[in-house]
């Protein structure tokens, strides 16, 4: 793009930086023999170059909207209780050029917003509040595979590795002294059913429903800037920035699960600053030199990222590293260890 890799290196079928399409002046794909600069290429090499000022003032203005009622449903999903999901695409912008100074001083601007919001629904499986307090009392179990197993055993009570010698627990209820207030913390933590599953035997499977919408916001922004310094020698310079955060959500909140659309915030920043000149020597014969920089930044965080979970929020002994790991003690003695094995390797 404009001499600038634009290459995704762990990715390389991916680009960093999708050009708006307004801002493009040329397109060249090479399927063989590619130049020099042109490297990382299997099938076809694309080189992308944006469009300059000129003497005259030009501007375009663009917008593209497109939502769920616009688009039709597969033919399995056209029953009387299907409800097409949420689905919203706004992509609009628009690009500006003109001179600085006449026939000397140019620039090109272009900028594109998307907002996209999609939505996400599923059907998850969660402990009925008995279950939670230890009262299987009421639980029928699998009626097709036997009663048998609906019926909790107290681990305690069998004689070492003789299945046989357990006892149940009276009345199938775990007494609360038996609940560990660990794993007690944990469970209570996660939602309670909101839905009836008549599929499902004491509605333990899909009895809760959960939906979610994932919202990304891109900009992206194109500058560039040329300057005919002598009739020989042409300068210029570009800046391309895009910045698209997302997010999603978790079915459980804060204690994860499969993710709706997206797991947890991810933050992308592309910045690719370019510059080039070239020199004419004759109508034959030129110079031509460009520089481009490719920087990617990418934040992907979860739930509780900032927390000792293990530690702090449900308070399991000997997790999150324990006080070897915790705050200045350990960043000074991971300091203390690296300056030890550099000084006798320089001994």
């Amino acid at each position: 793009m404009d001499g600038a890799a634009n290459t995704f290196i762990w990715l390389p079928h991916h680009t960093y930086y999708v050009q708006p399409v307004e801002s493009i002046e040329t397109v060249n794909v090479s399927t063989g023999s590619f130049d020099a600069e042109q490297g990382m290429a299997g099938g076809a090499a694309i080189t992308v170059a944006t469009k300059s000022g000129t003497n005259e003032v030009h501007g375009v203005a663009f917008w593209f909207h497109n939502n769920q009622h616009f688009n039709s449903s597969t033919q399995y999903m056209r029953t009387s209780a299907y409800v097409k999901p949420l689905s919203i695409l706004n992509q609009g912008g628009g690009t500006l050029s003109g001179p600085v100074i006449k026939n000397k001083l140019f620039y090109f601007g272009s900028y594109e917003r998307t907002m996209e919001r999609t939505g996400y629904s599923g059907n998850y499986s969660v402990a009925p509040a008995p279950f939670r307090d230890g009262d299987f009392s009421n639980w029928e179990g699998c009626t097709v595979c036997g009663a048998a197993l609906s019926i909790v055993y107290d681990p305690a009570t069998q004689a070492g590795t003789d299945a046989r010698t357990r006892k149940p627990f009276a009345n199938n209820i775990v007494p609360k002294a038996r609940i560990n207030p660990i794993f007690d913390k944990i469970q209570r933590a996660l939602p309670f059913p909101n839905q009836r599953n008549p599929n499902s035997t004491d509605n333990l499977g899909g009895n809760y429903f959960v939906s979610a919408v994932m919202p990304l916001n891109r900009n992206m922004y194109d500058l560039k800037v040329n300057y005919s310094a002598t009739p020989k020698l042409a300068v210029w310079g570009k800046y391309s920035r895009m910045g698209a955060p997302v997010d999603g959500r978790y079915p459980f909140g804060e204690m994860g699960g499969d993710p709706l659309g997206t797991a947890g915030y991810g933050a992308t920043h592309v910045n690719i600053p370019t510059g080039g000149f070239t020199y004419t020597f004759s109508p034959t014969f030129l110079w031509d030199g460009v520089f481009g920089y490719t920087r990617f930044d990418q934040t992907v965080t979860g739930p509780q990222q900032d927390k000792n979970v293990g530690l702090d929020v449900w308070g399991i002994p000997g997790t999150n590293g324990g006080q070897r790991f915790k705050g200045r003690h350990y960043a000074l003695r991971r300091a203390a260890e690296y300056h030890r094995v550099r000084v006798q390797r320089l001994g």
